[in-house]
């Protein structure tokens, strides 16, 4: 009869505790993709300053080369050739403009994914390291694979640490397997009971109740890190949605933190250089397969000369890509060996001192000895205008004589005063004027074609290759000739750039 009252209290108390363990503890694979994600996050810093460098170095070596061809097109006497090396420089350094443009507008992307990825990285490592501290005798929050036993011990082992990681400039891009193209890979859903195991009496922050032994009430906001830990289920830890990020209405100010760290992660990652800059040939022949060289062919042509038919600039331009410049084999290995040994002024010795090409480095060397080469194309273009402006100006102070004036001269003296040329091929007594001039002019298909019908000529006679200027018939291969010669001297000088 006396012991039915302890046993009726006993009964009492284990029907008054909960059905269900309470304060459990996580297991590993509850947190320790935190940690992993954490990690990958810090090398950020790195990755950043690795893709500037990279960026950097890739775009000087573009420089450098874009003015070795350049000194080359300069240093070629055949005026074809040399426009069509003038453009395979231009369009190199058109990419690598192209290459500093993209590094300007990467500094922006780096800024905003280091404010936004080393934010979340502090938040991380402040919460991993609450839950590590929550860990005395045999209590604790940060469990072992299966959640039985104190873990936290393993918390920097598995990336959760409180220093930042060293600077490198050869840092790979982010791991997809932690920080994929959707969102962060690591962190997947947990569900029920899965993250954590069910003994009970172990953390703190699992529990909710009322009183101080719970660190929340059940007002279903119990959430740390966005709700990587989400602990508003009584007992439980659950997580979803962040494998799968939805990039839409994006607002920096006001989305979770975690979003907008995903997405300046996916944004560097698309911009990140994981190789060192290209050799001297891969870029000759990135110039010629993006199609710059070809574009920068027709631009140099249309500056210099007139089409000979519809397309004729497209169709030359086509054709030096796919032979002179071709990219499938040797062609261009060849010609750059051919430049890099290219003998050329040498700006840093005394006069008269050469050096090779392929052996000055400096950007600044290369423009200056560029100017050296341009200062004698100026020269060149003044000589040829020179001698053209003469040559009008000849032809404006003479009176052009006609068959009729001249051809009853004999004597040198007369003639000349009357202004018509004197003929040395006729013996003495005969008559000397007027004087038929022969001259050879050789066509584009190497055919050579004598002609002595032109000087004396009157308007409606002079055709066939010649042409009436000045009230004069004249070969008018001379004109087309200087021309030529001028407006490529022009065209080179106007393309060199610095």
């Amino acid at each position: 009869m006396f012991l039915r009252a302890p046993i009726v209290a006993t009964a009492a108390l284990l029907l008054s505790r909960d059905s269900t363990a309470t304060h459990t503890g996580m297991k590993e694979a509850t947190w320790k993709p935190v940690c992993e994600t954490e990690a990958e996050l810090r090398k950020l810093p790195s990755m950043a300053l690795t893709t500037l460098t990279r960026s950097q170095a890739e775009e000087d070596k573009m420089t450098t080369t874009g003015l070795k061809v350049m000194l080359y097109a300069a240093k070629t006497p055949a005026p074809k050739d040399s426009l069509r090396l003038s453009a395979l420089a231009t369009a190199i350094l058109k990419i690598a403009t192209k290459t500093r443009n993209d590094r300007q507008a990467y500094y922006t992307t780096a800024v905003k994914a280091l404010a936004s990825t080393q934010e979340l990285v502090g938040q991380m490592e402040a919460t991993m390291k609450i839950l590590q501290l929550a860990s005395h005798n045999s209590v604790f929050c940060l469990g072992n694979a299966a959640g039985t036993a104190d873990g936290a011990a393993n918390k920097e082992l598995h990336g959760c640490r409180p220093t930042a990681a060293p600077l490198t400039t050869e840092a790979q891009a982010i791991d997809d397997s932690v920080i994929s193209k959707t969102g962060y890979a690591m962190l997947s859903d947990i569900a029920g009971q899965d993250g954590i195991d069910t003994t009970g009496s172990k953390c703190i922050f699992t529990h909710t109740a009322a009183n101080h032994q719970a660190w929340r009430n059940n007002d279903g906001q119990k959430k740390l890190l966005d709700g990587i830990f989400d602990f508003s289920t009584a007992d439980q830890v659950h997580r979803s949605g962040f494998t799968t990020i939805a990039a839409g209405s994006h607002n920096r100010q006001a989305d979770p933190l975690t979003k907008t760290a995903f997405l300046d992660v996916k944004a560097m990652k698309s911009g990140h250089k994981q190789s060192e800059e290209a050799d001297e040939v891969s870029i000759l022949k990135t110039a010629v397969t993006s199609g710059e060289a070809k574009a920068a062919i027709k631009q140099l042509l249309a500056a210099t000369e007139k089409e000979t038919k519809p397309g004729a600039h497209e169709e030359e331009a086509e054709q030096t890509v796919s032979t002179t410049f071709k990219a499938s084999d040797k062609t261009l290995d060849n010609l750059w060996e051919k430049i890099k040994k290219e003998s050329v002024v040498d700006i840093k010795q005394n006069l008269g001192k050469e050096t090779a090409i392929g052996d000055i480095d400096s950007a600044e060397d290369l423009q200056a000895t560029i100017a050296i080469y341009d200062a004698a194309a100026k020269n060149t273009i003044q000589k040829l205008q020179q001698e053209k402006d003469s040559t009008k100006s000849d032809d404006s102070n003479s009176e052009t004589k006609s068959d009729e004036q001249c051809k009853e001269h004999k004597d040198k003296g007369p003639c000349q005063e009357a202004g018509c040329k004197f003929d040395n091929r006729k013996n003495a007594g005969e008559k000397r004027f007027p004087y038929s001039e022969t001259t050879t002019v050789k066509k584009d298909d190497g055919d050579e074609k004598t002609t002595s019908t032109c000087t004396g000529k009157y308007k409606k006679d002079c055709k066939d290759g010649w042409k009436w200027k000045d009230n004069k018939c004249k070969n008018s291969s001379i004109f087309a000739n200087k021309k030529f010669s001028l407006s490529m001297a022009a065209a080179f000088v106007s393309f060199v750039l610095f």
